[in-house]
């Protein structure tokens, strides 16, 4: 059972990781036709796109990776409690 938290961990800390690297290539304006981007732009979108289909844009700045970022946090900290109530039962 405890390989299913460290997998559940291990997953949602890659996906925080690959939002925030995405985030900071923008920013940087590292070429979208990099492997690394691309790489991440498939990762991440599947996160990234029903959050902008239901959150506005605020003054041209999409807010999806702040949304995403901050519930992969809450979803961590979830399967941290879960899986220290599992192991002191």
């Amino acid at each position: 059972m405890d390989l299913l938290w460290q997998l559940a961990d291990a997953v949602l800390n890659f996906m925080f990781i690959a939002i925030l690297a995405r985030v900071l290539f923008h920013w940087m304006g590292v070429n979208v036709e990099n492997p690394l981007t691309v790489f991440l732009a498939r990762t991440t979108d599947p996160i990234l796109r029903p959050i902008r289909s239901i959150l506005p844009r605020i003054f041209s700045l999409d807010l999806s990776p702040f949304v995403a970022i901050s519930l992969i946090y809450i979803l961590l900290e979830i399967v941290k409690q879960m899986r220290l109530t599992a192991l002191s039962t």
